[in-house]
């Protein structure tokens, strides 16, 4: 009987730790169109005339009434820009580095689709000026100072946005700065063939780092139970990146947040 009840115990701890660490946030911060409204994922780019997280991408998402998910990193002098890749050469044909270059250096490039140049994540502000809702994902080194340089930018935003990021110390390190900001976890279907930090984030054992309001995951057609459980004790859900109908009508159905491509053509 003792043995019985110690067994017992163990377990009860095991599962009370396990709701602890991927518990959501008790607070419901708002997340307003982002659970309403299909999201334009970096912008529309539909076609050739316009590049992925350009200043004409947004302003497209802004003149069609959607909000907009962004990539934030930052310039070799630590200015917030909106660029996904690390690398430019896919988008502007050039190889180099974002966190190799200066802002001033990085304006003299222009993308390949459309020609713009690439974008400070300050001018984005400007453009869309709290007329639709923001989906920042925060991105770069472990040590990069992202979180707090983009915080210190959107200290002043009078629109409406939440952070993402596949990184959870930069969550961790934005909840400290700013209680009131909504923050989700961006992950995707892993294995422990992709290593232990890959498969622990995935099942959202991180969460007690920063108490996510949302989680931002990998469309699949079976989520992870961790990530079912994070749903029923109230979390929100979304899902990246929808690109078909089949797909975006299951989502409906399953996720409270939808990142999408070819919006128009989907819907």
């Amino acid at each position: 009987m003792t043995a019985m009840i110690i067994i017992c115990a163990i377990l009860s701890a095991i599962i009370l730790v396990y709701l602890w660490l991927l518990f959501p946030a008790l607070k419901k911060r708002e997340l307003g169109q982002l659970c309403r409204l299909p999201i334009a994922h970096r912008g529309i780019h539909d076609d050739e005339s316009t590049a992925e997280n350009s200043l004409g991408a947004f302003a497209k998402a802004v003149n069609a009434g959607l909000p907009m998910e962004l990539d934030v990193r930052l310039t070799k002098d630590m200015v917030p820009v909106v660029m996904h890749d690390r690398n430019v050469q896919r988008v502007c044909g050039v190889s180099a580095n974002v966190d190799e270059l200066t802002a001033s250096e990085l304006a003299e490039l222009t993308f390949i689709e459309g020609g713009e140049h690439v974008p400070t994540l300050a001018e984005v502000l400007s453009l869309v000026d709290g007329k639709v809702s923001l989906l920042i994902e925060l991105k770069g080194s472990d040590r990069s100072p992202v979180a707090e340089k983009t915080a210190a930018l959107l200290d002043t935003y009078k629109g409406h946005y939440a952070i993402e990021s596949f990184n959870p110390y930069y969550l961790y390190r934005y909840r400290r700065i700013n209680k009131n900001a909504p923050l989700g976890f961006l992950s995707g279907k892993r294995s422990l063939k992709d290593g232990l930090s890959g498969w622990v984030t995935s099942r959202l054992l991180v969460n007690f780092l920063f108490r996510g309001d949302f989680i931002a995951y990998g469309y699949t057609e079976k989520l992870p139970f961790s990530i079912r459980l994070a749903k029923k004790l109230g979390s929100r859900l979304m899902v990246w990146t929808i690109r078909d109908r089949e797909r975006y009508e299951d989502s409906k159905k399953r996720f409270d947040g939808i990142i999408a491509e070819k919006i128009s053509e989907i819907t």
